[in-house]
């Protein structure tokens, strides 16, 4: 399951919270392993079909934490 992108903010600030540089594909990696987000689910798809939905969340998460 996709958590929401509110469950998704700590984990992220923690990975962050080094102050070192990361891409947004390290970032979506250790969320994805954080909360055991399969393949299949990465792939699903936002309501309106045109972005996926994990990482639509991951981005918002990152976006207001």
């Amino acid at each position: 399951m996709i958590p929401d992108f509110q469950k998704i903010m700590l984990p992220a600030l923690q990975f962050l919270g080094d102050e070192n540089e990361k891409n947004v594909a390290d970032i979506r990696a250790h969320i994805a392993s954080a909360f055991q987000v399969t393949e299949e689910e990465q792939r699903q798809k936002t309501p309106s079909g045109k972005q996926n939905l994990f990482y639509n969340r991951v981005a918002w998460s990152v976006a207001y934490a």
